[in-house]
C-alpha cells in the first residue's frame, strides 16, 4: 500500500475529511424577525447513529451562544440505542450535571 493510500484511509476512518458523515450538523432557529433564537448541533458515530447533541440559546445582551443543554446517546453493539442522558449546565460551577437519563428496552 502506498504511503498516500494509507493516510487518506487514516483521515476517512476518523473523520478528518471534508463531508465526512459523522461531521457535525448544525441547526439555527430563529423568530419572524429573523433574529437567531436556538442552535442545536448533532455529532455522529462512525455507523451513522446520533452520538451527541447540543442546544445552545442566543442571548442578546452578551451577543454568544449560551450552552443550554447537551445528550449523549449510546449505542448497542448492533446499532440499537440503548440508552441517553441529558445534562445541563450548573451556573454556579460551569460544570455538567446530569438532568435526567432514558434507558431503552426493545422486546422480540
Amino acid at each position: 500500500m502506498r504511503k498516500i493510500h494509507f493516510i487518506l484511509s487514516a483521515l476517512i476512518l476518523t473523520g478528518c475529511t471534508q463531508n465526512s458523515w459523522w461531521e457535525p450538523r448544525t441547526i439555527i432557529t430563529s423568530d419572524q424577525t429573523g433574529q437567531a433564537v436556538g442552535r442545536f448541533q448533532f455529532t455522529y458515530d462512525e455507523r451513522g447513529n446520533k452520538f451527541t447533541e447540543t442546544g445552545d440559546t442566543w442571548s442578546s445582551e452578551t451577543k454568544t451562544w449560551l450552552r443550554d443543554y447537551r445528550i449523549s446517546y449510546s449505542y448497542d453493539i448492533y446499532g440499537i440505542r440503548t440508552g441517553a442522558l441529558r445534562e445541563k449546565r450548573d451556573d454556579l460551577t460551569g460544570k455538567w450535571v446530569p438532568a435526567s437519563r432514558i434507558i431503552c428496552g426493545y422486546s422480540p
